[in-house]
């Protein structure tokens, strides 16, 4: 037996709920694993190799805050569409404006974390195209 409540929901929707998962996913990893090279070890060890650590061991809130930035975004975009039928106008525009933030977030911060957000930015970028497909039975 499938889980219910879903079937009845939009693609739109799904490819963005998606995203969100995706999303905080990734934010959990950076959160927990090694993944990121504090500012100060990253010349210093040069010869060693680089020491990578969590968010949560680097203790910097700013990175935590920054990296929490696109699950915020998608949270807001679930929020915002519709979960049945079809999309209204504004929430087209938010799915592109967010679209639009999460490319240039990714192009930021693609040195530290910004490359692990990319599986998210795939189907949000699916979900923003799919809004331009016309589906006739819908439109009747």
């Amino acid at each position: 037996m499938g889980f219910i409540l879903l079937a009845k929901f939009d693609r739109i929707y799904y490819l963005c709920l998606l995203s969100f998962l995706l999303s905080l996913t990734s934010y959990i990893y950076l959160l927990f694993w090694a993944s990121i090279i504090p500012v100060g070890l990253s010349g210093d060890n040069s010869a060693q190799g680089d020491t990578y650590v969590s968010l949560i061991e680097s203790g910097s809130l700013l990175l935590m805050l920054i990296a929490f930035i696109p699950v915020i975004f998608t949270l807001f975009l679930l929020i915002s569409v519709n979960r049945r039928g079809l999309q209204d106008r504004g929430s087209k525009i938010n799915l592109w404006i967010t679209t639009l933030f999460y490319y240039s977030y990714i192009i930021v911060t693609i040195m530290s974390f910004g490359f692990l957000y990319m599986p998210a930015v795939v189907f949000l970028t699916a979900a923003t195209v799919s809004t331009l497909v016309y589906r006739s039975r819908l439109n009747k």
